[in-house]
C-alpha cells in the first residue's frame, strides 16, 4: 500500500512540474503575442499615414 502511495505522489509531483513548465511557456507566448500585436499596430498606423497623405503634403508630379 505504501509503495502505491509513493507512486501516486511521484506522479502527482511530475504532473505539477509539467503544469508549471507549461504555464511558463504560456506566459512567454502571451508576452510575445502582445509584442507582436503592438508591432503590427505600429506598422498599420505607419502604413495608414503613408497611404492617407494630405493633398498639401503630396509632391506635385514632375510636369507641374
Amino acid at each position: 500500500m505504501e509503495n502505491r502511495l509513493t507512486e501516486i505522489e511521484m506522479t502527482l509531483a511530475h504532473q505539477q512540474k509539467m503544469i508549471d513548465e507549461l504555464n511558463d511557456v504560456i506566459i512567454e507566448q502571451s508576452k510575445e503575442i502582445a509584442a507582436l500585436q503592438n508591432k503590427t499596430r505600429v506598422l498599420k498606423e505607419s502604413m495608414d499615414q503613408s497611404i492617407m497623405k494630405k493633398e498639401e503634403d503630396e509632391t506635385p508630379p514632375p510636369h507641374y
